[in-house]
């Protein structure tokens, strides 16, 4: 499967999953928007870039820029991240995201570690009830 389809797998799923929660969902026309698709939720806008995350060594990892190795800061709000292997939409804000990529520990560390990791259950897609 090429990259432009798993993409499109993606955001489809993202996209039911949004509607399923009850927002309205409008995608930008064209390819020249920072972000794939806007959830309106209570009247506000929020940009959305869907990833497709993977699993790597207890992680779910996934590009916070794009191949360009530009970043999102101030054109997108937050990404919501699918992985298949976990059957599960992340949530990550944009302004907290790390540089490149990030990963998000759905297996405790080895080393039992807890300071400076990202946990995946913080960041579990509810819907938007939380301030971003």
């Amino acid at each position: 499967m090429n990259t432009n389809t798993r993409g499109n797998i993606t955001e489809a799923f993202i996209m039911a999953k949004l509607l399923e929660f009850g927002y309205c969902v409008s995608v930008p026309f064209g390819n020249n928007a920072r972000y794939d698709m806007i959830a309106d939720v209570d009247g506000k806008l929020i940009r959305i870039q869907c990833k497709t995350g993977r699993t790597v060594n207890g992680t779910v990892s996934f590009n916070t820029c794009n191949t360009n190795l530009r970043r999102y800061d101030g054109e997108a709000d937050v990404f919501l991240v699918l992985c298949k292997e976990t059957s599960v939409i992340y949530c990550v804000p944009v302004k907290g995201a790390s540089k490149n990529g990030m990963r998000l520990r759905v297996v405790k560390s080895k080393n039992c570690q807890e300071e400076g990791i990202n946990n995946a259950s913080g960041y579990v897609f509810k819907g938007f009830n939380k301030p971003l």
